[in-house]
Formats: structure tokens, C-alpha cells, sequence
């Protein structure tokens, strides 16, 4: 990911589907021109130009100017330059006036961990995905790793140890990408699942950080609670004091899916479902990022974007796009004909 000036870009492939019906390929474009408002619909997509608002949408992504911001989603990923410097709840670089925010990353090394996920072992993908993750991570974030389901073993005699045996492996502080590395490197999948535990040592730590900075939990997990705790009620009350849950899980089955589904709605974050080595790193470098540049708000997930600043709106996703621009919108993710609307102006179906 790169970040810089104002201009937030993270590395995701967003796949576009243009679906026009009402023409066929090679037949050109049909164009409406009146009231200051040009609009064209074609094979390639559509563009829309009316009083400083300019919108593109085609299978390559989506291009958009309005009132000083510009957004493009593509092959290369998502930017959006505002002229204003960044900030970011999650991923950022080159920005030292962005706020202060404290994530703790929550590491399953459980004894499930050791099994196969594509690419390698659960806990080897995993291992890789912080790696790549800390890279990423600008000098305003400080961040603390906590692991659990090393201590112990899987079996019932040693259930106790290992669902007491949480551990901040990095303490809470500015990224040391090495030792971070170091640390989860050490880590070898043996015992049980301690969701809910961990959350609360979580949250301890975050709770001694400024009040006024921001604060996130990031699980990555391939199974859910094994040690009798509720994390669902867990997640519910971070929310209520500020903190965020996303969740990320790693190969897991339906059981497992939907608690950890319902905690990162219960805490008011994002889930991220990844079966192996490339989709996880995919999600660590640019897909879980939230990025907020005063009113600048950037979801990349595995299925698309979504941008919003001011009056501008950009939604995608695999069948298409939405786009809300300064009151101009085009909608092409119902697949058939387009829709265009412009405010005070009556454009025909296409």
C-alpha cells in the first residue's frame, strides 16, 4: 500500500461487470447532450459530465471527479486524492499528522492451527500474513501482538493452562517489524481457543492508552471459543467503549463461520472469510483497511469498495457500480441497461 499526499491506494484486484443490454458490442454509444449534461453510454461503459462533476464507469473500474476529489478503483487497486494529507485506522505511511491508533492483533495459534489451509499450514499462512501486515503499517499505529493456544495442549488435562495462557508476545508500542516477526515466528500451534479471554486482555491493553486515540482489535482466528467464554456479549461491549473487532478467519468451517461472523458485527468491525495463503494476504495488505481523511472513508473487502467523502459516493463490487456524485448517480450493478439520473434533469433510458 502506498500513502502519500493525500492519496490512499491499496493493492486490490476489483473486477467489474459492465452489463449493457440495450447495446449490443460494436454498435458504438448512445449520447445525451442537454443542460450542460453529457452523457454516454456505450460497450465500455458509461461517462456522465455535468457542472463540474465528471463520472466513469467500465470494466477497467471506475473514475470520478467531483468538487476537488478524485476516485479511481481498477486493476491496480483504489485511490482517492483529496489534496489533504491521510489518516488511517488501520494501514498508512508518510503521514506524521495522522492520529494516534492502537491495534492489537489477537493470534490463534491453537492446536487446529496446524492443519493444512491452501498455500501451507493454517499457522505458516497465518505466520506469513503478519509479516506482510506489520510492512504496512504506518509510524502513527502501535501495535501489540496477543496470542493464544500455544500454552499447553489440545487435550482436556491441559485445558486450563492453555485457555489461561494468553500472552502479549509484543508489547503495545511503534512497529518493530523484525521482532514482531520474531516473536509470532516462536509461536507453535498445541491448545485450545480462548476468544473471549482474549478479547478482554485486549481490551486491558488498549484501555491504558489515550483516551483520545483510536483503537482496534484485529482476530484472526480459525475456529471458534473453546474455553466456555461468551464473545459475542465480549464484542458487544468493546463496541460500546469505542473499541472496534474486526475478524479475520482463516479456513474455517460453518460453525466456526458464524460466531466469528457475529463477533465482528457485535463489535462493530469488519469479517473477512479467507481459505488460504494468497486471499489472506490480499485481505492484510489492503483489504482490511478503513481509512479516514477527515470526512474520507475507504472499506476495501474482498469484493469490492466503497469510498465516501463529502458528496461523493463509489460502491463496487463484482456485478458492478454505484455512484453518487455531487447528486449525479450511475448505477450499473443491476447488470441490463444503466441508470443515470441527474438532479434537474430528465435523461431517457438507455
Amino acid at each position: 500500500m502506498k500513502n502519500k499526499r493525500g492519496v490512499i491506494s491499496a493493492g486490490v484486484i476489483i473486477g467489474i461487470a459492465l452489463l449493457i443490454g440495450a447495446i449490443t458490442a460494436g454498435a458504438g454509444y448512445v449520447a445525451y447532450k442537454n443542460s450542460g449534461v453529457d452523457v454516454k453510454v456505450g460497450s465500455e461503459g458509461v461517462q456522465v459530465k455535468t457542472d463540474g462533476v465528471d463520472v466513469k464507469t467500465g470494466a477497467n473500474g471506475v473514475d470520478v471527479n467531483a468538487g476537488g476529489v478524485n476516485v479511481k478503483t481498477g486493476e491496480n487497486g483504489v485511490s482517492v486524492n483529496t489534496g489533504v494529507n491521510a489518516q488511517s485506522s488501520g494501514f498508512v505511511q508518510d503521514n506524521p499528522s495522522a492520529p494516534v491508533v492502537n491495534t492489537v492483533l489477537i493470534f490463534d495459534a491453537s492446536g487446529s492451527m496446524a492443519a493444512q489451509a491452501e498455500g501451507g499450514s493454517r499457522i505458516n499462512v497465518a505466520k506469513t500474513a503478519v509479516s506482510n501486515y506489520v510492512k504496512n503499517l504506518g509510524e502513527n499505529v502501535n501495535l501489540s501482538v496477543v496470542a493464544y493456544g500455544h500454552k499447553g495442549d489440545s487435550t482436556l488435562a491441559q485445558k486450563t493452562v492453555s485457555c489461561n495462557g494468553i500472552e502479549e508476545v509484543y508489547y503495545l508500542s511503534p512497529v518493530k517489524r523484525a521482532i514482531v516477526e520474531e516473536k509470532v515466528n516462536l509461536l507453535n500451534p498445541n491448545g485450545w481457543t480462548p476468544i473471549t479471554a482474549s478479547l478482554q486482555r485486549a481490551e486491558e491493553i488498549l484501555n491504558k492508552t489515550a483516551a483520545d486515540s483510536q483503537k482496534r482489535i484485529v482476530l484472526l482466528s480459525d475456529g471458534e471459543e473453546t474455553c466456555g467464554g461468551d464473545p459475542l456479549s465480549y464484542a458487544s461491549k468493546l463496541k460500546t467503549e469505542g473499541i472496534i473487532v474486526d475478524v479475520i478467519a482463516l479456513s474455517v468451517d460453518s460453525v466456526a463461520a458464524k460466531q466469528l461472523s457475529a463477533i465482528s458485527v457485535n463489535g462493530g468491525g469488519s469479517y473477512y472469510s479467507v481459505r488460504g495463503a494468497s486471499d489472506l494476504n490480499v485481505v492484510v495488505n489492503n483489504l482490511g483497511v478503513k481509512i479516514n481523511t477527515g470526512d474520507v472513508k475507504v472499506d476495501v473487502s474482498a469484493n469490492g469498495a466503497n469510498v465516501q467523502t463529502g458528496n461523493v459516493n463509489v460502491k463496487t463490487d463484482g456485478s458492478g457500480a454505484t455512484v453518487n456524485a455531487g447528486g449525479v448517480k450511475v448505477d450499473t450493478s443491476k447488470g441490463g441497461t444503466p441508470s443515470v439520473k441527474v438532479p434537474g434533469v430528465s435523461i431517457p433510458s438507455f
